[in-house]
């Protein structure tokens, strides 16, 4: 079950950072919101959610007519 959250999300995709605002979470995975559409389906990326750090895995990407939305899975 997924709850909505806020926060910075901060990502690292081969090194290169990308920043992400959070919108909601569960016990598994995340949602966030980011400016580019740089994150590409089945790749995993290094984060951090406040003090939470980890790896995950994007599963989904889409655009909406604000920004770029993808769902990770926690690995």
């Amino acid at each position: 079950m997924r709850h909505a959250a806020a926060g910075q999300v901060r990502l690292w995709v081969d090194g290169q950072p990308i920043e992400g605002r959070l919108l909601d979470c569960s016990e598994t995975g995340f949602r966030l919101a980011s400016a580019s559409g740089e994150l590409a389906t089945g790749v995993d990326v290094d984060f951090v959610i406040g003090s939470r750090t980890g790896r995950a895995r994007v599963v989904w990407n889409r655009f909406t007519s604000k920004h770029w939305e993808s769902g990770l899975l926690i690995l």
